[in-house]
């Protein structure tokens, strides 16, 4: 508003909280994230908007610091598919420490960023960004004006425990690329992001990638990420001592390894990104998720499963985070970061359907899903045989109330039937889709079907 210049300083112009947002994201992409800190970019904003009014969004500017932060460095929450990964300024442009240069080719160290070239533009760069070491594999492009190699948008920045994953598997990743064998089972290395081998224009390459989950489900793979060859792939391994080696000198030795969620049940339409039904059978895939109905796991097998590849479309997480269908009193693993649990609220036992993720190494419930009371589980359990009988002849006119405006229905997406225990609405008389609820694949159904006696006896 012009008038703004008139009724006051240019210090205390009002700026409206998604302004101001999007001007610190601004500031935030195109800063050096090892350097700038929340003062600087406090003192910045001032200068632009007046420091009184910075002062009364104080919280604001905290929340969309964090938030950047999530998703620049840590990205393992529910990140629905973001476009590009934002530029996250990797490198100093301080001059390369000639002492810092184990090889003086490939690798060097600038700053405090130990910085690798892969293939190409493409390198790996180890960091910190707010006390955490990130192993930031990226592309990179040569400034117009300058010449100098800066870091691009198109990448991935993984966190310790990630990529102590992803070196673990490197031995089965780099024979699967060799081979040419894009059957191989996905690796999770976050609870939405994984490590596998696809064919790329003729090519197979080595994805290092975060997926995200439509609607109906599936687990697709975003651009969030970046693609290897062989030549990038045989230089990691030759320097993945190197590498680990640095990030112990920036943050101490290694967190020790949490085991790892199973690929998504819903891999199969996640682009041709998922494992074929050869591959889950496996003596790796196995490894990765017991078979159905078996009890807890082992602790050798807890700890294997945060490198084993994930298993086939409809798999379960890893063992130690309970098995398949069967797995401790009260939790069910569907598949996918996907759980029946039994809760407890305010002295009332319910039935949860939740799709889940993990952050700071701890799996949480998520938005995503709907608490049932126990009637409307008992109703479920009583009309299994319809329900598979209606999935069975894909039959979309299928109903089955629950109490209140709650029903089990199927949908289809992309020729693929869906088990959905969901609230609905009326619209125009047409009975509408709500946001609560869960829609299940056949495959994580099964597991439901399967979790039964266990969710019952729990209630």
């Amino acid at each position: 508003n012009p008038f703004n210049l008139l009724l006051y300083p240019k210090w205390t112009i009002m700026v409206s909280v998604p302004t101001l947002k999007k001007r610190i994201n601004e500031l935030l992409e195109n800063s050096d994230l090892n350097t700038i800190s929340e003062r600087k970019l406090k003192e910045t904003l001032a200068q632009e908007f007046g420091e009184e009014e910075i002062k009364k969004h104080t919280r604001a500017i905290r929340n969309t610091v964090e938030k950047f932060l999530e998703t620049a460095g840590e990205g393992d929450g529910e990140s629905e598919g973001d476009d590009d990964e934002a530029n996250e300024g990797g490198g100093s442009k301080r001059k390369a420490d000639n002492q810092g240069q184990p090889d003086g080719k490939r690798s060097k160290v600038e700053g405090d960023n130990y910085i690798l070239a892969l293939s190409g533009m493409k390198k790996l760069a180890v960091r910190t960004f707010k006390g955490k070491v990130l192993i930031d594999f990226r592309e990179y492009y040569k400034d117009k004006n300058t010449g100098e190699e800066k870091p691009g948008k198109k990448g991935l920045s993984l966190q310790r425990e990630q990529w102590m994953a992803l070196k673990a598997a490197l031995p089965q990743l780099a024979a699967a690329l060799e081979a040419g064998n894009t059957d191989m089972p996905h690796v999770q290395i976050g609870s939405m992001r994984r490590a596998y081998v696809s064919e790329y224009n003729g090519k197979a390459g080595l994805h290092v990638r975060e997926f995200y989950s439509t609607p109906d489900g599936e687990q697709r793979p975003s651009q969030k990420g970046l693609n290897l060859d062989a030549q990038a792939m045989a230089t990691l391994r030759e320097h993945e001592q190197e590498i680990e080696a640095h990030a112990e000198r920036l943050g101490g030795p290694a967190p020790p390894a949490s085991p790892a969620p199973a690929a998504a049940a819903a891999a199969a339409g996640a682009g041709g990104a998922g494992p074929s039904s050869a591959a889950a059978g496996s003596p790796a895939a196995k490894q990765a998720a017991p078979p159905a109905g078996a009890g807890g796991a082992s602790t050798s097998a807890a700890a294997a499963a945060a490198a084993a590849p994930a298993s086939s479309p409809g798999a379960a997480p890893a063992a130690a985070e309970g098995a398949q269908g069967e797995g401790k009193a009260g939790v069910v693993e569907l598949g996918g970061d996907r759980r029946c649990t039994v809760s407890d609220f305010k002295g009332s036992k319910h039935v949860d359907l939740r799709e889940w993720y993990r952050k700071d190494g701890e799996l949480k419930p998520g938005m995503k899903g709907i608490s049932l009371q126990v009637a409307d589980w008992n109703t479920i359990c009583s009309a299994v045989a319809d329900i598979d009988r209606a999935v069975q002849q894909q039959d979309m006119s299928y109903n089955l109330y629950l109490s209140g405006k709650r029903k089990v229905s199927l949908s289809q997406f992309k020729g693929k039937t869906y088990v959905a225990v969901r609230e609905f609405f009326l619209k125009d008389g047409q009975e509408m889709p709500g946001k609560k609820g869960l829609n299940m694949t056949p495959e994580q159904w099964d597991c439901l079907k399967k979790g039964i006696p266990n969710i019952s006896a729990a209630v």
